[in-house]
This record gives structure tokens, C-alpha cells and sequence, in this order.
């Protein structure tokens, strides 16, 4: 009898090992797994900067190509006469340039949002490839785009609220 209480001690000694095991290989596997969706997006957010760099160089050497494309109207807004999510981005981008932040704010939240995550996300993550992992980047999160789709969609709520109801 005595020894069957000492099986069972051992078995349950046993157990509570692997189930530790377990949870260490767990953590492990999602810390790697966190650690390859950094890469990704990072890769993917360079490759962004890289074409935004390009297509701003490109409106840079030619000017008209510039004024033409800022005179585009919005399609939603031409067919349905209420503003899109994105509407007034690029005023906002154009005021975040010339360093008017409230401006860019108030034209479209979202875009400040944007640009200010993206840069804390690459510089970080660029401090950490060449450190070679000592200075630690943040960590890609989906509450971020949450807050970047939460900022767009209220936007037009409150763009449509002050055209409809305001007549502004």
C-alpha cells in the first residue's frame, strides 16, 4: 500500500515536470513565432518606406505630376457627396510637412497615427537588427490597427455627422 502512495507521488511529480515542460516549449514556440511576425512586418514596412521614398522623389523631380495628382477628386465622394474614411489624408499629410500637427488632425487623425507608429515601429526594430538583438524593437500588435481603423472610421462618422447635420 505504502508503495503504491509513492507511485502515485512520483506520477504526479512526473506530471506537473511535463506539464511545466510543456509550458516552457509553448512559450518558446510563441516567443519565436512573435519574433518571425516582427521580421515580417518589418520587411514589409521597409518595402512601404522604400516605394513611398520613390514615388516622393518622383513627385520631387516632377512638379506637374504633383499638382495634377493633388487635384484628384475622391470617388465616393463624387458619387455619393459624403466623405470616405480616407478623406482629407492628404491634406493631413501635406499639413504634417509643413509641421502643422493640429491641422493634420483635424484634415485626418489617422494619418499622424500612422506615421508616428510606423516610425517608433522601424526605428526600433532597426536598433534592434543592428545591435543584433541587445536593444529590444515593440512588438507588432493587432490593437494597433485596431486603433488606426477605429481613428479612420471615426473620422468619417464625424466628417458625415458635421456635413449632414452641421451643413459644414
Amino acid at each position: 500500500m505504502r508503495q503504491c502512495g509513492q507511485c502515485m507521488m512520483l506520477l504526479a511529480w512526473e506530471c506537473k515536470k511535463d506539464m511545466a515542460l510543456r509550458k516552457f516549449q509553448n512559450r518558446r514556440r510563441d516567443s519565436a513565432q512573435q519574433n518571425w511576425d516582427d521580421e515580417v512586418v518589418y520587411r514589409i514596412m521597409m518595402a512601404i518606406a522604400a516605394a513611398v521614398l520613390l514615388t516622393a522623389a518622383v513627385f520631387l523631380l516632377v512638379p506637374s505630376l504633383g499638382e495634377a495628382f493633388g487635384r484628384m477628386p475622391c470617388a465616393l465622394r463624387a458619387m455619393t457627396g459624403l466623405y470616405c474614411p480616407g478623406c482629407g489624408g492628404t491634406r493631413a499629410l501635406i499639413a504634417l510637412m509643413h509641421g502643422q500637427l493640429l491641422k493634420s488632425l483635424y484634415c485626418n487623425a489617422a494619418v499622424l497615427y500612422t506615421i508616428l507608429f510606423a516610425a517608433v515601429y522601424m526605428i526600433s526594430h532597426t536598433l534592434k537588427h543592428i545591435t543584433r538583438g541587445r536593444v529590444r524593437g515593440i512588438h507588432y500588435r493587432n490593437r494597433y490597427c485596431y486603433v488606426g481603423l477605429l481613428l479612420l472610421v471615426g473620422n468619417c462618422i464625424w466628417k458625415n455627422y458635421m456635413l449632414l447635420a452641421r451643413h459644414i
